[in-house]
């Protein structure tokens, strides 16, 4: 399903339903969710999750020797999904996604490290975002 999206960025949260981190981070990530979907940007974001424990990984699209913990996000670009990017930040316990607490950190990385050859521009978004705006403004009038 990941892979067959070629008309959008996607985010993906690799889970396992018995992992403690992995359910604090659905929090998070539920936030993440939804903060996109009040942007308007899930007409060319898609975010998902998948359960490690009922699903395959194909190994070319990720490296199966980073999966060894969850939980774990990756960033595929827009069109053909050929190679994930690994949320890859650690924190000082060196700890990565499972310590996150604010849905924006990971909007961040994600426009830091698709930015530029089809990737998500901060100046589109924040055009997005006055468009956003200059809607709402319209509706209160």
């Amino acid at each position: 399903m990941v892979l067959d999206q070629t008309d959008k960025h996607t985010l993906l949260y690799i889970y396992a339903p018995t992992c403690g981190h992995c359910k604090r981070f659905s929090v998070l990530w539920n936030e993440l969710c939804s903060l996109i979907r009040h942007l308007k940007w899930d007409n060319f974001i898609d975010v998902m999750k998948m359960d490690i424990t009922k699903n395959e990984i194909v190994s070319k699209h990720f490296q199966l020797e980073t999966v060894k913990f969850v939980p774990e996000v990756y960033y595929f670009p827009l069109g053909k999904k050929e190679k994930a990017i690994r949320f890859d930040i650690l924190d000082e316990f060196g700890d990565g996604a499972g310590r996150l607490s604010d849905p924006l950190d990971v909007l961040d990385w994600l426009i830091n490290i698709s930015g530029g050859d089809g990737g998500l521009s901060e100046e589109e978004l924040l055009d997005m975002l006055e468009e956003l705006e200059f809607e709402e403004t319209d509706e209160l009038e």
